[in-house]
């Protein structure tokens, strides 16, 4: 039996390219990789020597402009290998996974209802017509759209983003319309985002109060299992909202009740059947409302670090990548897993954010911050977003992290000032730097463009003067009628 994954992420992204392959061999499941040549095999500057494909048993390349001939080759594949799930293993691979696993008959979601499981705004207006609570908001192809939405709805908050994206890419806080255009403006000028999709158009939403969730579960014929609960903490960093500052595991005990029974609702009404969904719900002053919701596995839901928190299966790490494993092929693993996930210890993932431009990398500025974590919490993991020796530049999003931790604690109190000393390292990274070198020197590029504003104001001032004194022996008409020539 074999399972094929589909996969148009950045192939350098581990918890992907290695996990899956060897977790379905664990289970004697042959893995096979599919990928999109229009994305993997243009994307040269993100395959390494080693990409994630050499982990997989075998390759299948296809071409979203050429399906029919791909589901001919599945269809044949299948006769032989005996195909028992299509798995997409990033957001953009969502609709091609339930699209090919409806061709051939492998446990999925349905295909009619794909887009309000990948579409921000379709999610929205389908719970809404189930009675579940839901964000007003609007397409907006062109500004008058933005101009009517603001009109019939005055006096609030804005958030503004494309209508397909992920990790809070080109997402917007807005008060008014004039920052609402402005950053219309930006979002429909980017060519692609970070799946690689075309921004078509723009959704305006209110902006809803309250603390952030993320609730993530798997799936299989409609029974659902919750795999983790986890708080969000984000922030303005650099002019840019909703900057990630932290994910952190929450005990099963202390997620509120409604919270549990509204992600189930969300599940029913967007028709989650098998696999992973990943939502994201605002505790509100109205209680719980989705922000939005996706059918696969959360990004930074499937880290190690979490695995060694939750209560091992029959004495086996799991995480939601590995239940949704469990979810797509097999219904014995599947049964084991509880319907709500129980702690043996608690974790958080802590974002860094740069604020600098100019400091060069090193990792000599982690050596003390390291070993003070060490001495009240575990260290899982450590995500390095700059080698030694590159440029750091500021923090928009979550993409361009400074560096980001994963940390483990028996105890809530230990977790806190782990964080609090990561905070502290973050605030003062410019005075660690500058102790050890590492400030870049291209000051002098703004020192020298002062330099050449000044001759020109200067230049300016004299050539207006109606005298006729001469400078370093040049006549004033010559100021007025060549240098001015160039300076107006």
């Amino acid at each position: 039996m074999s399972v094929i994954v589909i996969g148009n992420c950045n192939p350098e992204i581990k918890y992907y390219a290695y996990s899956i392959p060897i977790e379905l061999k664990t289970i004697n499941l042959k893995s096979i990789f599919m990928y999109d040549i229009e994305y993997l095999d243009n994307a040269t500057q993100y395959l390494p020597n080693k990409t994630k494909q050499s982990n997989y048993d075998d390759i299948i390349k296809y071409s979203k402009s050429d399906k029919e001939s791909i589901i001919n080759t599945l269809k044949s594949l299948n006769e032989t290998l005996n195909i028992v799930a299509i798995i997409p293993d990033g957001e953009e691979s969502v609709i091609d996974a339930e699209y090919f696993s409806d061709c051939i008959g492998t446990p999925s979601n349905p295909i009619k209802t794909s887009s309000c499981r990948r579409n921000k705004y379709d999610m929205q207006e389908k719970i809404q017509k189930t009675g579940l609570t839901s964000i007003r908001q609007k397409k907006c192809h062109k500004i008058n759209d933005i101009f009517e939405f603001v009109a019939n709805n005055p006096n609030i908050k804005y958030v503004i983003k494309p209508d397909q994206g992920a990790a809070t890419e080109d997402v917007y806080l807005c008060n008014n319309v004039d920052e609402l255009t402005d950053k219309f403006r930006i979002i429909m000028k980017s060519n692609k985002n970070q799946n690689d999709l075309s921004n078509k158009c723009c959704l305006i939403q209110e902006y809803i109060d309250g603390d952030e969730w993320t609730v993530n579960t798997v799936s299989r014929n409609g029974v659902h299992k919750i795999i983790t609960v986890m708080k969000y903490n984000k922030s303005s960093i650099n002019g840019i909202n909703f900057v990630y500052l932290e994910t952190r595991l929450i005990e099963p005990n202390d997620v509120p009740r409604e919270l549990y029974i509204y992600a189930n609702n969300v599940l029913k009404a967007l028709e989650f059947k098998n696999g992973a969904g990943h939502a994201e719900i605002k505790m509100s002053s109205k209680g719980p409302c989705l922000i939005e919701i996706g059918a696969r596995v959360g990004g930074g839901q499937v880290r190690d670090f979490i695995g060694e928190c939750l209560v091992p299966i029959n004495n086996k790490k799991y995480n939601q990548e590995v239940a949704s494993i469990y979810a797509y092929c097999d219904q014995t693993l599947f049964d084991d897993i509880p319907d709500r996930y129980k702690l043996n210890t608690i974790g958080a993932t802590v974002f860094c954010s740069s604020k600098n431009d100019n400091i060069i990398w090193k990792n000599v500025y982690l050596k003390n911050l390291l070993e003070n974590l060490s001495e009240i919490v575990v260290i899982s993991d450590i995500k390095y977003t700059y080698k030694d020796g590159e440029i750091i530049k500021k923090t928009i999003d979550f993409y361009t992290d400074l560096i980001d931790f994963d940390i483990i604690s028996d105890t809530d109190d230990n977790l806190d000032e782990a964080i609090s000393l990561i905070r502290e390292w973050e605030k003062n990274i410019e005075f660690i730097a500058k102790e050890y070198d590492g400030i870049t020197n291209n000051n002098w590029l703004i020192y020298l463009f002062i330099f050449f504003l000044l001759i020109l104001l200067f230049l300016y001032y004299f050539g207006n003067k109606k005298i006729k004194k001469t400078i370093f022996g040049f006549p004033n008409i010559f100021l007025k009628n060549i240098f001015l020539k160039y300076i107006k």
